[in-house]
């Protein structure tokens, strides 16, 4: 049997991932207000000095749940891996896989939480839009820098390019959700297209 002392690696991670996957469904389920320190410990099963230990408070908590997301879905989306393509097919790949991504359940229900807690909690609405447009951006910009038509871009025309398309293809999603309109794959696809079609003719001057 292992003495009590400093927690293993392996004990480590375990308590990273219960206190994360605590956050996440305390946060959703609660509210941010409700969801208190003390309740998302007990959830995960550590004292509040485990959780003063790896977090300083709980927008770093916050931050840190949103960060986990977006690697879990990184590390399934084809544009990680797929950086072929004209800068059509680049940007229209980002598009279609952002709008998968935000349509997701879990992606609903964090953007609907940020909504109604973002008035009262102004730190939750720029945490939740710092970190998810600083992946998507990085991601986007990835994509053009590796398309042969990037020689044409000057440096602000690529980031043009970049925070339009993310603006354009999540503003087509929140305005269609408010009018409880189609969002399914077939409209994803074609609004992905129309996006990065309208974007690149308005930049490139095609």
């Amino acid at each position: 049997m292992r003495t009590r002392g400093r927690p293993t690696l392996a004990d480590a991670a375990d308590i990273n991932r219960a206190l994360l996957d605590a956050a996440r469904l305390t946060f959703l389920e609660q509210g941010y207000d409700k969801a208190t320190i003390e309740a998302i410990a007990a959830f995960a099963g550590v004292s509040k000095p485990t959780f003063y230990a790896r977090f300083n408070d709980k927008s770093a908590l916050f931050a840190a749940v949103l960060e986990d997301r977006l690697s879990a879905w990184a590390a399934r989306s084809p544009v990680e891996e797929n950086l072929t393509g004209t800068l059509s097919e680049r940007l229209t790949l980002f598009a279609r896989t952002t709008l998968d991504f935000l349509a997701e359940p879990e992606m609903r229900m964090f953007g609907n939480f940020v909504l109604k807690e973002g008035e009262r909690f102004p730190e939750v609405a720029q945490i939740f839009s710092r970190i998810l447009l600083g992946h998507s951006f990085s991601l986007v910009v990835r994509q053009i820098d590796g398309a042969p038509e990037a020689l044409h871009l000057t440096p602000e025309n690529r980031e043009i390019v970049a925070k339009k398309l993310i603006e354009m293809v999540s503003g087509w999603l929140t305005l269609r959700n408010l009018m409880r309109a189609d969002t399914g794959p077939e409209s994803r696809q074609l609004a992905a297209e129309e996006c990065v079609d309208i974007l690149l003719n308005g930049v490139l001057g095609r």
